[in-house]
């Protein structure tokens, strides 16, 4: 029976502090929740990216007077058909690179969360007319919510994907099994580096070792392509994404759970990696290195030194490495498709939205190659 089940909305900043103990009590529960589900990095998160007001929105699954799981949301503009239109969404579009997720241990609770969140959106006055989940990843629990959704309900747009690398076996097994060319390429960065001189991996782990080493990387992030003649994609110039990973630090530092990885050449910092874990879990959120230094490969030698790092650490089992990049295959990491979700709100014109929309996204694209060939043609 769901005859109890309930939303419950609780806004901004302060909702979340009033749901924290209920958050942490929910954590409990999950099997194998990630650093995307942690309420220090949603604090952070709301913390610094300008959900203010009622724009950012908690909506927790009540059951009785039990608090089963919990979605944020906040309102913004994105683009569906033609234009942008006011949505709500689940804040990945502002965080660049790490994914937020819904918390929900229950099976139960997971088969009537998207209908009870659809049904509350819908009655609101908020003027948005879809609900858009970014980078929904295969497996994930908001993924698990949706697979026990109707599927008329909602289409589905492949976006990206995650690389996860499998740390439960030996650092040497994991290097028999990398490419050849991979560590053909990682044998000719020691030797280069060695022409250079003395190489030095630092795990700064401490509340004071954390500061100066997140200080080392964005730094070290500025001096290259992301820096002042570059695109200027550096932290330093992006002052509410420098302030959420600073705030990301400092409470997981707090926790013992961050680490920041230094390589050092001849005591130049040449490549910086920042990470956190969570169970049986480490991410690698950023990675940064002296493009000054490129001839050897630096960040792919600081990485590969943190991979060994796991292998080693019977407490950690996988190593999320948060993107999927060419340069991760080498190590062939287990590769988690991800998919951007499009929910329409109006319950009538829902199912006509939904199929008009996975026209657009599966044959506007080939229709749009088809012509440009046509006109190769004339």
């Amino acid at each position: 029976m769901t005859s109890n089940w309930k939303i419950r909305e609780f806004i901004g900043e302060e909702g979340l502090r009033q749901l924290k103990s209920d958050w942490y009590s929910l954590l409990d529960e999950m099997v194998g929740a990630g650093f995307q589900h942690e309420y220090e990095t949603h604090r952070a998160y709301y913390s610094n990216f300008g959900a203010v007001g009622d724009s950012c929105r908690f909506l927790v699954l009540m059951d009785g007077s039990r608090v089963r799981a919990i979605c944020p949301v906040e309102q913004m503009l994105k683009p569906v058909f033609l234009g942008s239109t006011s949505t709500w969404t689940l804040g990945n579009s502002r965080t660049h690179g790490i994914f937020l997720d819904v918390i929900c241990p229950s099976n139960k609770a997971k088969q009537v969360l998207i209908p009870q969140i659809l049904r509350y959106l819908a009655e609101i006055p908020s003027g948005a007319h879809w609900l858009i989940y970014d980078h929904v990843l295969e497996g994930s629990v908001l993924w698990d919510c949706l697979m026990s959704a109707n599927k008329t309900t909602y289409c589905i747009e492949r976006t990206g994907a995650t690389d996860v690398l499998n740390c439960d076996r030996s650092f040497e097994l994991l290097v028999q099994e990398n490419s050849k060319s991979h560590n053909r390429s990682l044998r000719k960065a020691r030797r280069r580096s060695g022409k250079n001189g003395v190489l030095s991996h630092r795990r700064s782990v401490t509340p004071h070792e954390l500061t100066h080493a997140f200080e080392v990387f964005v730094e070290l992030e500025a001096s290259g392509k992301k820096g002042e003649y570059g695109n200027r994609g550096a932290l330093c110039y992006k002052p509410d994404q420098l302030a959420f990973y600073r705030d990301l630090v400092a409470a997981f530092g707090m926790l013992g759970r961050c680490e920041i990885h230094t390589l050092e050449l001849e005591n130049r910092y040449v490549a910086a990696e920042i990470c956190f874990q969570t169970g049986a879990e480490l991410a690698s959120l950023k990675i940064c290195y002296s493009e000054d230094d490129a001839r050897i490969a630096p960040g792919l030698l600081l990485l590969d030194s943190v991979v060994e790092r796991c292998c080693t650490d019977p407490d950690i089992l996988r190593f999320n490495l948060i993107s999927h990049q060419h340069w991760h295959q080498g190590w062939r990491p287990e590769i988690i498709p991800a998919y951007t979700v499009y929910i329409p709100l109006h319950r009538l014109r829902g199912p006509l939205l939904v199929w008009l929309l996975h026209l657009r996204l599966n044959y506007a694209p080939k229709l749009g190659r088809l012509l440009r060939w046509l006109r190769l043609k004339r």
